[in-house]
């Protein structure tokens, strides 16, 4: 079957001297997902190694891209 994910807010923080990604945002309730660094500026998910974090700086903000199960979620750095 299908499935349809929808993600619109994913706040990074620094959670045990490490990077960690919370969805709904920095603020928002729940537990955040701790992220493993594989090189340079690219992460992916500890519990899940299909679940990769791209970084790019691009002027002033700095673009994120979720790659998960063959599908691919651009983030911006909100103002």
């Amino acid at each position: 079957g299908r499935i349809r994910i929808g993600i619109d807010v994913g706040g990074v923080i620094e959670q045990d001297g490490c990077l960690a990604i919370r969805f709904g945002g920095v603020g928002a309730p729940g537990a955040a997902i701790p992220l493993v660094r594989l090189n340079g500026l690219s992460f992916y998910a500890a519990h899940d190694d299909e679940m990769r974090f791209d970084f790019e700086p691009s002027g002033d903000a700095v673009q994120m891209t979720l790659d998960y199960v063959g599908g691919s979620f651009p983030f911006e750095k909100a103002n």
